[in-house]
């Protein structure tokens, strides 16, 4: 099948370190840790816990999000025995991504327990989580922008020796989308942003606290959250013909809720036309719950009509026999195209002058289509307007 720019024709992968010297490396590093933390105490994330379910950056495994610690991550502890309680870490131990963490804070800390939260990479404060209404994802499934873009959480870390263990429980919920299109778009052809909407406020900055993100306090509200793809503009991610989430995964944070009249917006933009055009699915009423992922594999809804050309009611179509030098964009067409009536008389147009001619009707690929009264008609007691660069409403030659 060829692959076309239905756009156009629609508007008319945690770095190993190896090599001899690494347990050398890494008791030097120890080594200079210990002597960094005098007189704070480490809360750590439990080792018995499933690592990858319990933190900020978010890769797609095909059936949920793993959740990895980022550079960047800070923890806050409320110890209320102190004013203020809300107390945010000083050191940890993060150097990249890693399924694991330890967070560090100054002092003794003694209770048997302590509530800690998460507020998002970046966060300065302790009781505020900032759901952003415009996120990036630079690469495909890769949700390192979800900490700084809204991922949140809480959890009791519990008295362990001289060290405090946790495993958070995440506040926020997320959407990750798989977009394909079965029948082929270019390689050109990218998804540049995706956008969701609703009836109700799903982005903007929440109170916080010790149970999750208070959705009620909501202020600088959103109902709409776009997510651009590398960068956004003329990039983006590629878009396979059947759902394969290591191609394009995007990953949104959102608040968690119950939303109407709930759209998701697709921007597509051919690199090669330079043609955008937008394809919108809408679900309903959708419910999101707080630390969980819906996944959305939508197929595109561009109509493809496939790659035949006509001449008005011919047998044939234009490249019939010669299918392999239909031209596609600013290239060459062969030279076995039709060119008169004798010498291809089954891909050439019906000559009738059929319009001045009542008996005449069509026999050809146009014995279906309507005639000229009714087109007349169409236009005249229809509803004929122009659709913008929505092209998942507009006639299509090719998809």
């Amino acid at each position: 099948m060829k692959n076309y720019h239905s756009l156009v024709l629609s508007a008319i992968a945690l770095l190993a370190f190896v090599g001899c010297s690494n347990n050398d490396t890494v008791q030097d590093e120890n080594a200079q840790k210990s002597e960094d933390l005098t007189g704070l105490t480490e809360f750590a994330v439990k080792e018995t816990a499933t690592p990858t379910a319990t933190r900020t950056m978010g890769i797609y495994s095909g059936s949920g999000i793993d959740f990895y610690w980022t550079a960047g991550d800070k923890l806050w502890i409320n110890n209320t025995a102190v004013t203020p309680a809300l107390i945010q870490s000083s050191k940890d131990n993060i150097t990249g991504k890693s399924a694991t963490a330890k967070f560090y804070f100054t002092g003794t800390y003694t209770a048997p327990s302590y509530q800690v939260r998460y507020t998002g990479n970046g966060n300065t404060v302790g009781d505020k989580v900032t759901i952003k209404s415009v996120q990036n994802q630079a690469a495909p499934n890769d949700g390192s922008h979800i900490g700084t873009d809204g991922d949140c959480g809480t959890a009791i870390a519990t008295q362990n020796g001289a060290r405090y263990d946790f495993t958070l429980s995440h506040k926020a919920s997320y959407l990750t989308f798989t977009p394909y299109y079965s029948h082929g778009f270019a390689p050109e052809v990218k998804v540049t942003q995706i956008k969701v909407t609703a009836d109700q406020s799903i982005a903007g900055t929440y109170d916080f606290d010790d149970a999750g993100i208070k959705t009620s306090s909501v202020v600088s509200s959103s109902k709409s959250i776009i997510l651009t793809l590398n960068g956004g503009g003329d990039n983006g991610f590629e878009i396979p013909s059947a759902e394969d989430y290591t191609k394009n995964a995007a990953i949104m944070v959102l608040a968690p809720g119950t939303y109407t009249n709930f759209t998701v917006e697709y921007t597509l933009y051919d690199q090669i036309t330079k043609i955008r055009g937008t394809v919108s699915k809408r679900y309903g009423t959708l419910n999101f719950n707080e630390g969980k992922n819906k996944k959305v594999a939508a197929n595109l809804d561009v109509i493809n009509r496939g790659d035949k050309l006509y001449m008005w009611d011919a047998q044939q179509d234009y490249w019939y026999g010669y299918e392999s030098e239909q031209p596609l964009i600013n290239e060459n067409a062969g030279t076995h195209y039709p060119k008169s009536k004798t010498t291809d008389p089954m891909r050439w147009y019906n000559d009738v002058n059929a319009p001045y001619n009542s008996s005449v009707t069509a026999t050809g690929n146009a014995s279906k289509c309507p005639n000229a009264n009714e087109m007349a008609w169409y236009v005249l007691e229809g509803d004929p307007h122009w659709r913008g660069t929505d092209f998942s409403r507009l006639p299509s030659i090719y998809g």
